[in-house]
C-alpha cells in the first residue's frame, strides 16, 4: 500500500509561487542587488494568501503550499527574511517560493522538451547530456548542396 505522500500528486510547476528552481535560489545569494529583509508574517489564508510585512508596510502574497509555509513560520513567530527581487522568502529555514498573482498548479512531469516545459512549467531542470540528447533529436543538419565555389 502506497503512503499518504505517494497517493498525492507533487506541484511540478517553477513559477512564483510554487518550486524553487536552483538559479532562483542560487541568484539570491550570487545577485549583489539582491537584498534579504527582515519581515514578518502577519496572517496566512488555507487559500495560500498571507500578509507580509516589511519595514512597516504590509503586501499581499500568494503560495501554493500554506501549510508548508505556516509550519516554517510557526516555528519563529512569524519571523522571516523576504527577497522580493526572486520572489523568496524564508523563515530561517528552507526557501517558499511567492508571487503576488497565484497560478495553477502543474502535476504532469516535464516532457524534456525544454522549451515545452519553459512554458508549461516555467522552467526546468536537466542534466547536460539529456541536453544534448535533446538538441541533436529536435535539430536538422544542414542541407547539403551542390553550389559551386566563388572563384
Amino acid at each position: 500500500m502506497n503512503s499518504p505522500a505517494e497517493q498525492t500528486p507533487s506541484c511540478e510547476s517553477f513559477r512564483a509561487g510554487h518550486r524553487v528552481h536552483w538559479v532562483q535560489g542560487m541568484r539570491t545569494f550570487r545577485d549583489p542587488d539582491a537584498r534579504w529583509l527582515p519581515a514578518r508574517i502577519l496572517g496566512i489564508d488555507h487559500d495560500g494568501w498571507f500578509d507580509l510585512e516589511i519595514d512597516g508596510e504590509v503586501t499581499r502574497w500568494w503560495t501554493h503550499d500554506p501549510q508548508r509555509l505556516a509550519d516554517q513560520a510557526a516555528k519563529h513567530n512569524g519571523q522571516c527574511e523576504a527577497q522580493a527581487r526572486y520572489s523568496i522568502i524564508r523563515c530561517f529555514g528552507p526557501y517558499i517560493s511567492v508571487a503576488r498573482t497565484p497560478t495553477p498548479c502543474v502535476f504532469e512531469p516535464p516532457t524534456g522538451d525544454p522549451m515545452t516545459d519553459l512554458e508549461t512549467h516555467g522552467g526546468f531542470s536537466i542534466s547536460g547530456a539529456d541536453l544534448a540528447r535533446s538538441s541533436t533529436t529536435t535539430t536538422q543538419p544542414p542541407a547539403e548542396h551542390d553550389a559551386e565555389e566563388a572563384p
